[in-house]
């Protein structure tokens, strides 16, 4: 009975042990999963943040994208304070949110620079119509006048 009861119970510890280990594995985030997640999720953040500084130097409207990035940069110090605590989970999922935060940014910001440039072309474009016609009709419009003065000189002088 006892050796029966040895196997039972040694069986018992063995599945225990197995499982418990198995849970830890499954459920549990390593330190350096933790980390190199993180640092991913800061280098995207400094990408995105490169993409702005790009678009807002042609004059793009990225007042909607920094307010997103922030956000994001606020999640991934969640993230680097859950990491410091040894909370690996929670770093995990903040620097996940922070990565899904930013999904697609880098091209919104380039589309918003591309909008930004071609909105100046255009700008300058009609700038540039506008003096070359505002100029002609001034041109125009003084040898008009010039011709009907000297017309009109010429004809009391004759007189």
């Amino acid at each position: 009975m006892r050796s029966r009861f040895n196997r039972v119970f040694f069986f018992a510890v063995l599945v225990s042990v197995v499982v418990g280990c198995s849970v830890d594995a499954v459920l549990g985030v390593s330190e350096e999963e933790a980390s190199t997640v993180l640092a991913a999720a800061e280098v995207n953040v400094v990408v995105c943040y490169s993409a702005v500084a790009e678009a807002d130097e042609v004059g793009a409207n990225v007042t909607a994208l920094l307010t997103r990035l922030g956000e994001a940069g606020e999640l991934l110090s969640l993230g680097e304070l859950a990491f410091s605590e040894g909370d690996y989970d929670s770093a995990l999922t903040y620097a996940g949110q922070s990565q899904e935060m930013l999904s697609g940014f880098v091209d919104e910001a380039h589309d918003l620079e591309e909008l930004a440039f071609n909105e100046h072309y255009w700008s300058f474009t009609t700038d540039v119509l506008i003096f070359v016609v505002g100029t002609s009709v001034i041109v125009v419009g003084s040898i008009i006048v010039w011709l009907l003065l000297k017309k009109r000189t010429l004809g009391s002088v004759s007189k």
